[in-house]
């Protein structure tokens, strides 16, 4: 008998797995659960899922099953705790009111953790961080009460209740003003600066871990969870044989750059200022900073290169955006009016802005900073965060568009060095009669070229990319390449491997934006011109003929575009021999079009090839290397090769972080 004189079910559980045998078991429960039918279904039933769980401690979290519902119910013992009922639910766990007898009668709030946590560890990891949970006494921050395991092996935490309601929700509910839920902001982050000195992270602060409940005349917020999370942050270990990327603490909506980093342990209070900075954004436009849909239906990878280096629109911006969505005549709620608008313009957003700066160097260092910094917007005082310089905002434009800005200078480049060698050679080929003539041709082509891509440079890409007034960061670049495309026609007279270059340029823009009309059309353009100055089998004319090639692959798929890989490869093997870089890349991507048809055979033949000759001509951690090594990776897991995928994924990680 348990302790309110019930059969202690746990005690028969572990009791019947100490026995020897079969036939023992059985007698074991035929003895202890008598004719108890419903007691003895759920012993057999706690031992059919420790039979089928393996080594719990060693087994992949991903292949153990998740508890059926109905074993944890209002009326279940665990431990000391009576459950009442389902208060909440989560990525983590479930949430249960409890009600406590011994050593006092209270209630609490028990959180069941999902399986996938090494209990013994994680509970010993807890008790060693115990004391310092003890620590917080704060009354903004709810505390840790107790730890446990049930019966099942499911880790489990007793905190205080709150019945409360998530912070934003709280403050749309009752249509709060902006200094209102700035304040409300305010007990948020001193509840957080009490933990930071205490040494807790909490890694996980969203609106749902923090609830509001109204209380004389005055809201109260308590902050949950916290100790939780970084209790859990060593025990989660899944590797995804695709992608090779750890489980990750956070909720990716609210989640710093750096908790989105695969593999990083170097977590510091900053990341909590992130988190912090999110949920300001999102009581300031009742958005997150990210689009919910997008973020949560990208896969793994994607979602954490849009956390990682994808910047979003400033609070002000966002709002103006949402309100011209709507369709309504009035703006019902408070954040998608004119004037809140124009109230987070400037100072709130460059608060917000500096909280969520990729670069946790440059945001608010800790959370009385970032208070303190509201509390003199609040007060009427300049505020210490500011604008971001030319300068830096340059240079955020270069890591965004990296792709586009690096095409660009790698055209500047290739211009100048046309330049330079026809002039050379015309001078040598005339140096004495035509020295004056050939200098002066010399002279105009590279100010041409260089005005031409100086022009587009400042007036068609750099120049219309400010992520402090462009909501919409694609939509911008795209406006920027539809008017640089409506003026290239007839730009460039007596220039024709000039204009090829840029709309080469423009090209690989709109082929990365995802817009294939404007790319194709483009890339076609580029051609012809090459085709007429240089030749067919040139082989800058046969880098036009295999972006085409992507494009194929991207509007057709991998079966058609497999047939113009085919055709580029052969062209570039009489042209720049088989082991050329040109000519290995292209056999990457015939490679992973094999791939897509399962026609894996034919596909790691070329991946090994590609990848080899990559290497040697290239080097292990040239991008293009890596990229082929990556799909061969996925090919493997394809081929459900899964040792090898996780393998050779982990060591291209590993290069790229190089």
């Amino acid at each position: 008998m348990g302790p309110n004189g019930r059969v202690d079910e746990h005690a028969i559980f572990i009791e019947a797995l100490e026995c020897d045998s079969d036939s023992a078991r059985r007698a074991l429960l035929e003895s202890r659960c008598g004719g108890d039918e419903a007691l003895r279904h759920r012993i057999d039933r706690l031992l059919e899922l420790y039979a089928g769980s393996g080594d719990f401690l060693e087994e992949p979290v991903a292949s153990r099953p998740a508890p059926p519902d109905n074993l944890y119910q209002p009326g279940t013992q665990i431990d000391g705790y009576e459950l009442l009922e389902q208060i909440g639910e989560g990525g983590m766990g479930v949430v249960f009111a409890a009600k406590q007898e011994t050593p006092i009668q209270r209630t609490v709030a028990l959180k069941i953790l999902k399986p996938g946590m090494d209990s013994r560890r994680l509970l010993a990891r807890f008790d060693a961080e115990r004391q310092v949970l003890a620590l917080m006494d704060h009354p903004n921050i709810a505390r840790v009460l107790d730890a446990g395991t049930t019966s099942l092996g499911h880790p489990y935490f007793v905190m205080e209740v709150v019945r409360g309601v998530p912070i934003t929700e709280y403050c749309r509910a009752r249509k709060l003003g902006i200094k209102a839920r700035l304040r409300l902001f305010l007990t948020v982050c001193d509840a957080v600066q009490h933990a930071h000195q205490k040494g807790i992270i909490h890694r996980d602060l969203k609106p749902s871990n923090i609830l509001v409940t109204d209380g004389d005349d005055r809201a109260f917020v308590k902050v949950i969870d916290f100790g939780i999370a970084k209790a859990i942050d060593c025990q989660l270990s899944i590797h995804s044989t695709l992608t090779g990327v750890s489980q990750v603490i956070g909720t990716p909506l609210y989640m710093s750059p750096e908790q989105a980093e695969s593999g990083n342990l170097d977590i510091d209070t900053r990341s909590d200022i992130y988190s912090l900075g999110t949920v300001l954004y999102e009581l300031l436009t009742d958005t997150t900073p990210f689009d919910t849909e997008r973020l949560n239906t990208a896969i793994p990878n994607e979602m954490f290169r849009i956390i990682r280096s994808e910047e979003p629109p400033a609070p002000s911006a966002r709002v103006e955006l949402s309100a011209s969505k709507s369709k309504k005549g009035e703006c019902d709620e408070p954040a998608e009016s004119p004037r809140w608008s124009h109230t987070l313009r400037g100072e709130l957003d460059w608060i917000v802005m500096k909280s969520l700066d990729k670069d946790r160097a440059r945001r608010y260092q800790t959370a009385k900073e970032f208070a303190d910094d509201v509390r003199r917007y609040l007060d009427g005082e300049a505020v210490s965060a500011c604008p971001p310089s030319i300068l830096y905002r340059f240079r955020k434009t270069l890591r965004n568009h990296y792709r586009a800005v690096l095409t660009i200078a790698g055209a500047v480049l290739l211009l100048f060095v046309a330049a330079t060698t026809t002039s050379v050679m015309a001078v040598r080929a005339s140096r004495a009669e035509r020295q004056a003539t050939e200098a002066q041709v010399k002279a105009e082509t590279e100010a041409a070229v260089a005005a031409a891509i100086s022009d587009f440079l400042r007036n068609e890409l750099l120049g219309q990319a400010n992520p402090y007034e462009n909501p919409d960061r694609e939509l911008s670049l795209r406006e920027v390449l539809d008017r640089a495309s409506s003026r290239i026609t007839g730009h460039f007279p007596g220039q024709p491997l000039v204009e090829a270059e840029i709309r080469m340029t423009l090209a690989t823009a709109y082929l990365h934006l995802g817009e294939l009309g404007q790319a194709e059309s483009h890339f076609q353009h580029a051609r012809r011109l090459r085709a007429q100055q240089l030749g067919s089998q040139h082989r800058e004319t046969l880098k036009a003929d295999y972006f085409l090639a992507r494009v194929t692959f991207e509007k057709q798929g991998p079966a058609t575009a497999a047939d113009s890989f085919r055709r580029v490869l052969r062209a570039q093997e009489i042209a720049l021999g088989r082991d050329a870089p040109d000519t290995l890349v292209t056999m990457d991507w015939l490679a992973w079009c094999y791939a897509l048809q399962s026609r894996f055979s034919e596909a790691e033949a070329l991946y090994k090839e590609a990848s080899t000759g990559l290497r040697r001509k290239l080097g292990d951690t040239h991008p293009d290397t890596l990229d082929c090594l990556e799909g061969l990776a996925q090919l493997y897991a394809f081929e459900e090769k899964y040792a090898e995928a996780e393998e050779l994924q982990q060591a291209v990680l590993e290069d790229r972080r190089r």
